[in-house]
């Protein structure tokens, strides 16, 4: 662990005051005598701490910075005295004895407490003696530290030699005692033959003996023995010879068979070899040719069998086609037989028709004359009564009163309609048929609205299938080239630019065989770049293998670059030799390549969460896994990750901030700049120091902004956010400047956002047409059920004349006041329509929002005006009968049963008049309840579904206001969710 020491030079902030700051100073420090205070202020260089650790040096360096006291951490790389070894006695005894008198050192006990502020101007010169003394026992110290590390090294050098020497005599131990078990074989032969020749000896000197007793008999005999014993030893030592040389013959014998026996099993285990290996092979053969007969006869009877079934399905279709064409023909001879009966039949009813017309002709011609005298009396008095209505109502307009008086005041309207415009219900065809055409249509709007939402399906599908990749937001890497120019890298291509920042050539990943690139650096040569991406996807849509690569940009090819089984994490590129510096995860190590890609060293290094190298000087900068600091590596292959120092980075502003954390360095050739993060909440932050690390400023970012990348781009410093469009630009000194947008870029993300505009326009507008068939498809379906149920042919009748009867009924007369409250209600609906309008533009709602609001205002609006310039129909009584005029002009007459009532509405088969509500009636209301509840009472209450089915099929202008309502509500909803 490396400790430091605080010097101080008496330096003070700018703008502090002297006095506070020495103050503020002795109560930090402890310091009680004001003569030691003063002596830390002289200007020279005083010692205030030694020997601590980081943290601690980093602590106390920050408060006084906080007071305004410029202070210097200075890392101690003096040799500490082991305790075994005893310290100087008198030099350091004389050094504290004098510190001791002038109050600056205290002691306590046997410690010596040296944490108070020592100056060095103060110093007596038996303390610069000490210190010198010191100086050379350092210096001493420290060539005893090399004579034993020379030590060491003769020693490792001595065990090596050792170790050889070792393995050699125990490789010749092994030889030894080899040829000593060849030796001993050779003995016991040896042995074995002289056994046998000791024996022969023997034997001779038996025979001697033998023949020596028996030469006193005959001497002859003696010498036969003796040459027999002479002949018989020669015969032996023969025997011997010949034994010997048969042992031999034999054992060599048994080694040639043996020899030859493993030869020939050998050789027929490599025959056996090759047969298996043949007859696998011809298995094989055999396997293979029989899987192709196979293969080729399934390919035949799958054929014939295909065949078969086009044949069947030609002979199906054309059975298919005959029997549409029978059935169509079929069809065609009902439909003209169904043409030719109703041809007949609307023939019969036409002359029919034609025959009542003419009856009815005479009839109306007999009465004209006393029909015509009744109409003018009748006329005249409409005129009259319609002049007093209107100046009722002007004099009510003008003087208005409670609604009691006008009504006593009004004289009831006269109802009674002009019978020659009325025409009479008619049971037709159409109405006949109704159901069945409503079953039908009901099938038609169903499968309509199936196809709606299929469409709808497939337009969401297609609309992700072909939706347009995202607008990127900002370059996800940069990096300079040879020529002074700059990289700008995307996820599909490289946008490159000259050195005045234009934008010169779009270079598409996809023609270097890469994509999404994460990291970006120039080589030493100028003319290649490495680029950290992923190769192009598989056929099957299967991600690109990530690697490292080299690419020559000028002639659009790239090789992979160093090993591809553990890619960096980062890595940074020496801009003068061309070797590459890398950091590795999961574990983290440190990689050495030489410019061709070879690995060179590799060793362990814990990098932490935000790994970055910087190679400058001969030494390697990485941010450290500890604190706010950069430790300081050696990277020569024989001493890669060496660290040779921690240099700790003091910004106050970041201090304070929490930000403890190294994300980025890089620096020019006067300044560093590093971004520190806090890691908690990752808030970032962008500091300069100078060339010896002193903390200078804190350059400013805009809000928001993240810093991710930091390139020296010339000797100005670029900062990268991938989620901005611009790059923040310095200049040398860390001055800020306008920041660098490229026209590429922007031009780029443009034309996606266009893109991606008009896609989502098209996708948007066709969802929301399919969603509005499926629902108008949907209600139409609905509606058409309706009527097949709501409508019974059975139970219609034709309205019979009502010229002779007409003036007999008496009709109820129309509300008074009801056309003036619709208008003063329409001019009330429409003042309130323009302010709400008003205030939607004042509060400056955008154009969507205002185009949806004035549709949804202005579907009442129109239903209120068609709904006032609608007539509204007359309602008669003759006798126990209802006679109604629906406001087409259509009318009916029934009672009792054939009397339907709902709420408000009064119906006869198809003929539906609208009495009002009592707020708002359309009949003058005492005649109402004393002529025509008493019929309808009669008469049976309809359905809701039969109601609203006449309402629609009659075109009522309820039901007309509430579908302009409907469509205008539903096209404002349409209309917001297209801009949302």
């Amino acid at each position: 662990m490396h400790l430091f020491n605080l010097t101080f030079h008496g330096e003070i902030q700018p703008g502090r005051d002297p006095e506070k700051v020495k103050r503020q100073f002795a109560e930090i420090l402890g310091i009680e005598d004001p003569a030691a205070v003063d002596a830390c202020f002289t200007g020279e260089a005083v010692t205030l701490r030694q020997d601590l650790d980081r943290k601690t040096a980093a602590d106390l360096y920050h408060k006084l910075y906080v007071i305004g006291a410029n202070t210097q951490l200075v890392r101690d790389d003096t040799p500490k005295t082991s305790p075994a070894t005893p310290p100087p006695a008198k030099p350091a005894n004389r050094n504290l004895r004098a510190l001791q008198r002038e109050g600056m050192v205290h002691r306590e006990g046997d410690h010596i407490d040296q944490k108070w502020a020592v100056s060095s101007a103060a110093q007596a010169p038996a303390q610069r003696s000490s210190d010198a003394r010191a100086e050379a026992a350092a210096a001493a110290a420290k060539a005893r530290e090399a004579e034993n590390s020379e030590r060491l090294k003769a020693e490792a050098r001595e065990r090596a030699h050792a170790l050889e020497r070792k393995l050699a005599e125990e490789r010749e131990a092994a030889d030894r005692a080899r040829l000593a078990q060849e030796k001993a074989l050779a003995e016991k032969e040896k042995a074995r033959l002289a056994a046998e020749a000791a024996a022969a000896r023997k034997a001779e000197q038996e025979a001697r003996a033998a023949a020596r007793q028996e030469a006193a008999e005959k001497r002859k005999a003696e010498r036969r023995n003796r040459a027999e014993a002479r002949r018989r030893a020669a015969a032996e030592r023969k025997a011997a010879r010949q034994a010997e040389a048969e042992a031999q013959r034999r054992a060599a014998a048994e080694q040639k068979a043996v020899e030859e026996a493993r030869a020939e099993a050998e050789r027929k285990a490599e025959a056996e070899r090759k047969a298996a290996e043949k007859a696998r092979a011809e298995a094989e053969r055999k396997a293979e040719a029989e899987r192709k007969a196979a293969e080729k006869a399934r390919a035949e009877a799958e054929r014939k069998a295909e065949a078969e079934r086009r044949a069947a399905e030609k002979a199906r279709e054309e059975a298919e086609r005959k029997a549409e064409a029978e059935r169509r023909a079929a069809e065609k001879a009902r439909a003209e037989a169904e043409r030719k009966a109703e041809a007949e039949r609307k023939a019969a009813e036409k002359a029919q028709a034609e025959a009542e017309r003419k009856a009815e002709a005479e009839r109306k011609a007999a009465e004209a004359k006393r029909e015509a005298e009744a109409e003018r009396k009748a006329a005249e008095a409409a005129g009259k009564a319609s002049a007093e209505r209107d100046a009722a109502e002007s004099a009510k307009a003008e003087h208005p009163t409670s609604d009691a008086g006008n009504r006593a005041k009004q004289r009831p309207r006269s109802a009674t309609p002009n019978l020659y415009a009325l025409s009479p219900f008619r049971v037709t065809t159409t109405l006949r048929e109704r159901p069945q055409r409503a079953r039908v249509l009901a099938r038609r709007y169903l499968a309509g609205s199936v196809l709606s939402l299929v469409l709808m399906i497939v337009t969401i599908i297609v609309g992700q299938v072909l939706h347009p990749p995202p607008a990127p937001t900002g370059a996800t890497a940069i990096a300079s080239r040879a020529d002074g120019g700059l990289i700008l890298a995307l996820p599909e291509e490289l946008l490159l630019h000259d050195r005045s920042g234009v934008g010169s050539e779009r270079l598409p990943l996809q023609s270097l065989g890469l994509a999404e690139v994460e990291q970006v650096s120039m080589g030493a040569d100028g003319e290649s770049h490495f680029l950290l991406a992923r190769s192009l996807p598989g056929e099957n849509g299967e991600p690109g293998e990530r690697g490292l690569w080299r690419c020559r940009l000028a002639a659009g090819e790239c090789q992979p670059h160093g090993p591809q089984a553990a890619l960096p994490a980062v890595f940074a590129v020496h801009p003068f030799s061309g070797m590459m510096l890398q950091a590795i995860p999961e574990p983290w190590r440190l990689r050495k390549l030489d410019p061709e890609g070879a690995v060179q060293a590799e060793v362990t290094h814990d990098f932490g969460q935000y790994p970055g190298l910087q190679p400058r000087d001969g030494l390697l900068y990485v941010a450290s896994a500890e604190g706010p600091a950069l430790s300081v590596l050696r990277y020569e292959d024989d001493a890669l990750g060496a660290q040779l120092d921690e240099i700790i980075l003091l910004a106050p502003q970041a201090l304070e901030a929490g930000r403890e954390q190294v994300t980025g360095l890089t620096s020019n050739s006067s300044h560093w700049w590093v971004v520190l993060a806090n890691p908690e909440t990752g808030e970032r932050g962008l500091y300069q120091f100078d060339q010896r690390f002193g903390f200078e400023r804190e350059l400013p970012l805009p809000a928001g902004f993240h810093p991710q990348q930091l390139l020296t781009w010339g000797e100005k410093l670029l900062v990268l956010d991938p989620g901005r469009r611009e790059i923040v630009r310095f200049s040398a000194e860390g001055a800020p400047e306008v920041d660098f947008s490229s026209d590429l870029l922007t031009e780029e993300i443009e034309s996606r956002e266009f893109a991606l505009q008009q896609h989502t326009f098209i996708t948007q507008g066709l969802q929301s047409l399919a969603w509005l068939a499926f629902i108008a498809c949907s209600l139409m379906a609905w509606y058409q059920d309706l009527r097949q149920i709501a409508f019974k042919p059975e139970g219609l009748r034709g309205a019979e004349p009502i010229d002779s009867i007409g003036k007999e009924a008496s009709w109820i007369p129309h509300a008074a006041n009801r056309e003036a409250r619709l208008r003063r209600w329409a001019r009330l609906y429409l003042s309130l329509t323009c302010l709400v309008l008003v205030l939607a533009v004042v509060v400056q709602v955008d154009t969507s929002t205002l185009a949806a609001l004035m549709l949804l205002l202005g579907g009442p609006a129109l239903s209120l005006w068609l709904y006032i310039r609608s007539r509204i129909g007359h309602i008669g009584v003759l006798d126990d009968r209802l006679l109604l005029v629906d406001h087409r002009g259509t009318y009916h007459i029934g009672s009792e049963a054939r009397i339907r009532y709902r709420g408000w509405f009064l119906m006869i088969d198809d003929v539906l008049v609208y009495s009002g509500p009592r707020y708002l009636p359309a009949f003058d209301t005492d005649a109402l309840q004393r002529l025509a509840v008493p019929v309808v009472e009669r008469g049976a209450r309809s359905d809701r579904r039969g109601l609203l089915v006449r309402l629609i099929e009659n075109r009522h202008p309820l039901a007309l206001g509430a579908g302009i309502c409907t469509m205008a509500t539903m096209a404002a909803i349409t209309l917001l969710l297209e801009f949302i």
